[in-house]
């Protein structure tokens, strides 16, 4: 429910955004928590972070990478080797 609310502020604020923008700017925006001490035996299983609404509000032109396709090759030799 918090990300949903905080989705449906941000696509009040950003209406030429669409779901996709508005996922991704509340990714890049978020506290990461892995660094405090607290949260290592955590350690890269906590998600993105903490939300931080404010930060989305307030930050623009982030960028955000999204892979759409993979390849891999064998380079034939039906072995996936280092380099590959």
């Amino acid at each position: 429910p918090l990300v949903a609310g905080c989705a449906g502020i941000l696509r009040s604020a950003f209406p030429e955004e669409n779901s996709r923008q508005i996922a991704e700017r509340l990714k890049v925006t978020c506290d990461k928590v892995d660094t405090i001490p607290f949260n290592n035996p955590w350690q890269g299983l906590m998600g993105d972070g903490r939300i931080n609404l404010f930060k989305a509000l307030t930050t623009n032109g982030i960028p955000a990478p999204v892979l759409h396709e993979t390849s891999t090759s064998d380079r034939n030799d039906n072995q996936f080797l280092p380099g590959d």
